[in-house]
């Protein structure tokens, strides 16, 4: 099966080139019009941004840790099921 690196790669790809074109926008609008740039710093600040990110990224390290604890303990279950069995038989 490999690595999940590649796939995960693949699969984050839009997303990169999109925020690079997003911060190549952003660059050009402060370079070209500061009357732009005051309204888009006033309305989406970094900090902002940020704690966007960090909510979201929390909140999927936590779901994917849930399941994989979940996962664990059902694999857990059964491999002490499958002991007992042995031992009864």
């Amino acid at each position: 099966r490999g690595s999940v690196f590649p796939l995960a790669f693949l699969l984050t790809l839009p997303s990169l080139i999109l925020t690079a074109a997003w911060c190549v926008m952003m660059n050009d609008i402060a370079e070209t019009s500061t009357f732009v740039a005051v309204i888009v710093q006033d309305d989406f600040n970094k900090s902002q941004v940020w704690s966007a990110l960090t909510a979201s990224l929390a909140l999927l390290i936590a779901f994917r840790t849930r399941q994989a604890l979940q996962r664990f303990w059902e694999g857990t279950t059964l491999m002490h099921q499958m002991r007992g069995e042995w031992f009864d038989s």
